[in-house]
């Protein structure tokens, strides 16, 4: 419900208007404008009115993107724009300039598309090397971000699943925790967390940390696509899994993809997406848990990379 009000902003910010003036001038007809009308859409009350009108947004985004591709730099080469008899000359005069201002409004389109697909998902998978900061990142996620805003969450170490037998090691884990004693199968307890969902309008997160530190690991891809499969089937229920980078290559790579490109969003390198500032919070954060008193020289001036790299962080 927050993040929709940021993808509104972000279409707001975009304009037609100076692109479809150029293709007047080069006598092309000018794209239909739908942005004004999925910026006016209703504010949703639910989490259902919510997917729905993320959904006309992505449709019309779509329809949009494919107008402009070619047009654009960033769009499909095979469309590229190709005038005919009399455009020809105009097109000669003005394509730059069409499509320098194309290319930026159909990366801005591609930018907004993300961000609808990355709240649509259902999966979130986090990969990295061995010490990347996974787990410090999935258990601030919910200490930090999921409790303050009451988002219904459990959270499973997926090393305390060895101690639970195959195929029903998650169901076991749930129901032995207490989270949902009396659930008798996977689909019985979905039912029950997209329930929940519903009734406080917000998801429920499942989040497994660590999917790489199962034992068993055939045993556990076969029930993990399971799990995926049912969970992929309602409406309100997320998950959140964190895997080793070369465990996830070997072993998981298969489960995800094709089956579940379609709800999947991964991040394989969360420093990435981290400014300098989250890593010196990141690196206090560490210094502080694990009591470690040290110093640097003007520890103003030395970078993140620098620090980290004295830490063992890289």
């Amino acid at each position: 419900m927050f993040f929709y009000r940021k993808i509104d902003e972000d279409l707001r910010r975009i304009d037609l208007s100076h692109f479809n003036k150029l293709l007047s001038m080069a006598k092309i007809e000018p794209i239909a404008d739908y942005l004004s009308e999925i910026i006016t859409l209703d504010t949703p009350n639910s989490m259902s009115e919510l997917r729905a009108r993320m959904a006309q947004q992505s449709i019309a985004l779509k329809t949009i993107q494919e107008h402009i591709s070619p047009f654009s730099w960033s769009g499909d080469r095979a469309e590229r724009f190709e005038p005919i008899d009399f455009l020809t000359g105009y097109w000669e005069v003005f394509s730059y300039s069409i499509q320098s201002s194309g290319s930026g409004v159909f990366r801005s389109l591609e930018k907004v598309s993300d961000k609808i697909k990355i709240t649509q998902a259902k999966i979130f998978l986090i990969t990295g090397m061995a010490g990347q900061g996974k787990t410090n990142f999935i258990c601030d996620l919910i200490e930090n971000q999921f409790r303050a805003f009451e988002v219904p969450t459990i959270f499973i170490p997926a090393r305390s699943l060895n101690d639970y037998p195959g195929p029903n090691r998650i169901l076991s884990y749930i129901k032995n925790n207490r989270f949902a004693p009396d659930v008798p199968s996977i689909q019985d307890l979905f039912t029950l967390l997209n329930d929940v969902a519903e009734e406080c309008q917000k998801p429920f997160v499942i989040a497994i940390d660590g999917i790489n530190e199962v034992g068993d690991l055939d045993g556990f891809v076969a029930e993990l696509r399971i799990f995926l499969e049912a969970l992929c089937q309602y409406d309100f229920v997320k998950i959140i899994l964190t895997c080793r980078n070369e465990f996830f290559d070997h072993k998981f790579a298969g489960v995800f993809e094709p089956q579940f490109s379609d709800h999947l969003y991964r991040v394989k390198d969360l420093r990435s997406k981290m400014s300098d500032n989250n890593k010196s919070r990141l690196l206090s954060a560490y210094l502080s848990h694990f009591q470690i008193k040290v110093s640097f020289p003007d520890m103003q001036r030395s970078s993140w990379k620098t620090i980290s790299s004295y830490c063992g962080f890289l």
